[in-house]
């Protein structure tokens, strides 16, 4: 634990000496190491065993690779290479702010070279310091590469060298813009305008190599090296296994990089020194620059070491972000690439996300949010392949993941475009590891994405139809025979129910029948006399009890007449409201608003422990429906489904009493509204009835 924190001390210690020595700014300097430390501790590290990688080879025969996962101190120094562009991009923007000199030019140029090519491999690195930063030729450039990668079925050819430099300078250009001119060349090759070569010159050069060497490598090549009769073990790749080869890519970075080694490379090979070679772009500044630089011999991108107050500042700030991580809950994820926002996981609905990333993608953050702060939970740097070489049919595919504090897992796939050369498709995976945490969250997911979504009275109609099917007897074997009477019997018990339900209710003088001449409406199919006939108090208020008198009957032939709950037919079927326990709401209609208004009732009848929300009417003892006055039906509805939205709610009990009704509301009501003003006037009614 120990060797951990004092390597932790380290590499911040490097990270603000390597912001400052590119900024020159203390308090920029530390902005820029807080923000990488961050990103590196959120960092997606553990790459995950896949079954079957191809590398490729165009006939090889051993294939190679063009992909390199940085180390935990080579993935810092990245992360303050990224973070300290945008802070310059910001600067360059605004050229009044900051008045920059020919000299930090030169080190943002060498910075942005060691960018771009310190995730793809060795071989860009060494096209970056070979042919853009010095001027050796292909084929010197070539043999460089060759000696360090120590295979010959390794070697690459100068076309393809050419293919490569091209595409980088094309990327510097989009990166400087005007600032830099080119020339044609030798063969036709494009070329920097360059600067003659001054000690000023080389020293600012060599000190900027020294910085961007990468951290925690060491020189591994010998003083007296002669290729022609040593062999460099330790940059030999073969026999290993391809997941393994990261460390020796790193190696090879190291000797391109560092100028001791760089220059005793091309000396073993007869070449030219570099601070002979070297050719350093010509800045074509604007009139905002400071054109009056100062001498780089006094050091002044060098500083002393972080302070206690500003290692502390640094200690309690990352602290704070941990601490808001971990405080995170469940919510929406952002997918950020570059600064950029281009998708949502919106969580627990969906747990990934996939989309396309250009080739020149940088940094893939996946962003919560916690008490209005914006955290980041997870970083990735995607992978590089060119274009030329894309020769996967997307089985071809990485995968790696972090781990939240909370146990949870954010996993990051990549492959290959099938659409679009040198774009990858990236997918994010969301998933808990916690099992209980892992129960709530599928629980909620599948609440959300069902389709049983039913009203409250789901429960009740799920419970009471596996019971009919436990306690029938009319499951058995499926036997020809049997299973065709089933059938039979299946169509006719509908119709022998209807038929003893109209002979039952004639039998008791309960029908009213209806004018021969007179269609009826939609209205009066439920009711053959209309509401506006029954003696009702009061708009909104409960009816009395009479029951010594006669009551009106509506012909309320939804109600069965007999109460299967209680066993009695008559006893209980004049209830008066306050009597009331359990409601039946039947559909009002297909109407948009008539259905809103169904489930808003539904809902506040439910909630409360007065009424109790039957699904069917054999066990209610009032229905609650919609209605009219007859005389303010249209000639053209002719269906329940076609009500107006102005009917008016009555409740009914079973033996077809009015025993509420709805008072009069205004067309503008809303459905909510109305809603809960039935409902409170119902449950008051309730209260006040004797």
């Amino acid at each position: 634990m120990g060797k951990d924190m004092e390597r932790t001390r380290d590499l911040w210690e490097k990270a603000f000496e390597l912001g400052y020595f590119i900024h020159r700014d203390r308090c920029l300097a530390r902005e820029i190491a807080i923000e990488a430390m961050d990103r590196w501790e959120t960092a997606a590290l553990r790459q995950v065993k896949r079954r079957s990688y191809r590398l490729l080879g165009r006939g090889r025969r051993r294939p190679r690779r063009d992909k390199v996962m940085l180390g935990q101190a080579a993935l810092l120094q990245y992360l303050i290479y990224r973070e300290s562009e945008l802070r310059e991009l910001e600067q360059e923007r605004q050229p009044g702010k900051a008045r920059l000199t020919d000299e930090d030019r030169i080190v943002r140029f060498i910075e942005h070279l060691v960018r771009i090519t310190l995730p793809r491999n060795a071989f860009h690195v060494c096209i970056a310091i070979g042919r853009l930063l010095h001027r050796y030729s292909t084929e010197e450039a070539t043999k460089v590469y060759d000696v360090l990668i120590q295979d010959v079925e390794q070697f690459r050819g100068t076309d393809y060298l050419r293919a490569r430099k091209k595409i980088l300078i094309d990327e510097v250009i989009s990166r400087f813009g005007s600032a830099l001119r080119l020339q044609t060349g030798t063969y036709g090759e494009k070329l920097f305008e360059t600067r003659p070569t001054t000690e000023a010159l080389i020293r600012c050069v060599g000190e900027t190599l020294r910085m961007l060497t990468p951290w925690e490598t060491s020189c591994r090549l010998p003083k007296d090296f002669d290729p022609s009769r040593h062999e460099l073990p330790e940059l030999r790749s073969r026999g290993s296994a391809p997941e393994h080869e990261h460390q020796h890519e790193l190696l090879r970075m190291h000797i391109l990089l560092h100028p001791p080694c760089f220059a005793g490379l091309t000396g073993a090979l007869g070449l030219d020194t570099p601070d002979n070679q070297l050719a350093v772009p010509i800045f074509f500044a604007d009139s905002t620059s400071d054109e009056d630089d100062r001498d780089p011999e006094e050091g002044r991108r060098f500083t002393t070491p972080l302070t206690g107050p500003e290692r502390r500042q640094m200690q309690d700030e990352l602290r704070l972000r941990d601490e808001r991580r971990a405080a995170w809950k469940l919510g929406k994820l952002a997918i950020v690439v570059d600064g950029t926002e281009v998708g949502t996981i919106p969580l627990p609905a969906a747990t990934r996300a996939r989309f396309e990333l250009p080739a020149d993608a940088g940094v893939v953050e996946v962003h919560g949010e916690h008490q209005h702060h914006t955290l980041r939970l997870a970083t990735y740097l995607p992978t590089w392949s060119s274009p030329e070489d894309a020769e996967s049919d997307g089985r071809d595919r990485s995968r790696v993941e972090t781990e939240l504090p909370d146990g949870q897992v954010i996993s990051f796939i990549e492959r290959p475009s099938l659409r679009r050369p040198g774009a990858k498709v990236l997918e994010i995976r969301y998933r808990e590891t916690n099992p209980i945490r892992a129960f709530t969250f599928t629980w909620h997911r599948w609440r959300l994405t069902s389709t049983w979504h039913r009203p409250r009275t789901s429960t009740w109609r799920l419970t009471s139809t596996w019971h009919r099917r436990l306690t029938s007897t009319w499951h058995r074997p499926r036997t020809s025979t049997w299973h065709r009477w089933r059938t039979r019997i299946r169509w006719m018990l509908p119709a022998i129910a209807a038929i003893g339900a109209i002979l039952l209710t004639v039998d008791r003088g309960l029908m009213v029948p209806t004018t021969p001449s007179k269609r009826p409406t939609s209205t009066e199919s439920r009711s053959s006399v209309p509401i506006s006939e029954t003696k009702s108090p009061e708009a909104g208020s409960p009816l009395p009890d009479n029951r010594d008198e006669a009551p009106p009957r509506t012909g309320m032939v939804d109600l069965p007449l007999r109460d299967p709950v209680r066993g009695s037919s008559g006893a209980k079927a004049h209830l008066s409201l306050a009597e009331v326990k359990s409601l039946h709401v039947p559909a009002f209609g297909s109407d948009a608003s008539l259905r809103a208004l169904h489930k808003a009732l539904v809902d506040r009848l439910g909630r409360g422990t007065r009424f109790r929300i039957t699904v069917g009417p054999e066990e209610a003892d009032a229905m609650l429906r919609l209605t009219e006055p007859e005389e303010t039906l249209s000639p053209g509805i002719a269906s329940d489904h076609e009500r107006p939205p102005h009917a008016l709610l009555v409740l009914i009990n079973r033996g077809g009493d009015v025993i509420w009704q709805e008072s009069p509301y205004s067309p503008g009501e809303g459905v909510e509204a109305r809603a809960r003003r039935v409902a409170e006037s119902l449950i008051a009614g309730a209260r006040q009835s004797p």
